[in-house]
Parts: C-alpha cells; sequence; structure tokens
C-alpha cells in the first residue's frame, strides 16, 4: 500500500501499522471500489464578524500611516490661517467704526458746547440790553 505524502511527512510508527494492518477496499453500489481519502487541515480561523474592517496585504510602514495625519494638519493649518484673516479684517473694520464714531461724538460734542457757548453769550447781552448798562453809539 503506498501512502501519499503531501503535507508532512508521516511517522514511521505509522507507516508499520499501516503495512501490518491493511485496510481491504470497500465495494461501492454500484459495483465499483469505494475509496475514501481522508485530508488534515489546520483548524479553521475564527469568523470575522460583519461589518469588521479586515485588513490584507503587508502592515503599513510608518509613513504611510502618519502621512494622511500630516495632510490634516496641513489642512487645518490653513482653515485656521483664513479663520485669522477673516477675523483680522473684521477687527480692522471694527476700529475704523469705532474711531468714526468716537470722532462723531466729538463733534457733536463740540458743536453742543459752541452752541451753549453763544447760547450763554446770547443770554448776557440780552440781559446787559435789558438793564440799560450796555452803551450805545
Amino acid at each position: 500500500m503506498e501512502i501519499e505524502r503531501r503535507h508532512a511527512p508521516v511517522p514511521g510508527e505509522l507507516l508499520e501499522y499501516l503495512k501490518a494492518n491493511p485496510t481491504a477496499a470497500q465495494q461501492a453500489a454500484d459495483g465499483g471500489v469505494h475509496v475514501h481519502v481522508h485530508h488534515h487541515y489546520a483548524a479553521p480561523e475564527p469568523a470575522v464578524p460583519a461589518g469588521a474592517i479586515v485588513h490584507q496585504g503587508p502592515e503599513k510602514t510608518v509613513a504611510e500611516k502618519v502621512i494622511p495625519w500630516l495632510w490634516v494638519a496641513l489642512l487645518s493649518c490653513v482653515v485656521l490661517t483664513l479663520c485669522a484673516l477673516v477675523f483680522a479684517m473684521v477687527a480692522v473694520v471694527a476700529v475704523a467704526v469705532l474711531a468714526a464714531v468716537i470722532v462723531l461724538g466729538l463733534v457733536v460734542a463740540h458743536v453742543i458746547n459752541s452752541h451753549a457757548g453763544a447760547a450763554e453769550a446770547k443770554a448776557k447781552a440780552a440781559e446787559a440790553l435789558n438793564k440799560g448798562k450796555h452803551k450805545r453809539r
């Protein structure tokens, strides 16, 4: 009896046992010879749960792992720079508006103060005319 060796060598003890105890060929139902082939395979790996991420191929290098994060960092720097630029523009406009409001307030205060001084001078002049202390020429 010839033993086929495909995967692993067969121990000598097993060869001796098989030679000493040959099995008779079994007759099949249709009159032919029934041959039983028995294979031993490695234990199956546990099933992968549905939806699990399965990585195939070689493991990624450090550069392949880091480069996507560097792109994210670059994009975030660009976004933050644009935000800072917009904030600076808004700040300049806000300072200009506040300066205009301050100047307008000072002009209004000056006009009111001038008007109050003029009104006070006019009132004194009218009072002087009424009392007759005003000299006429």
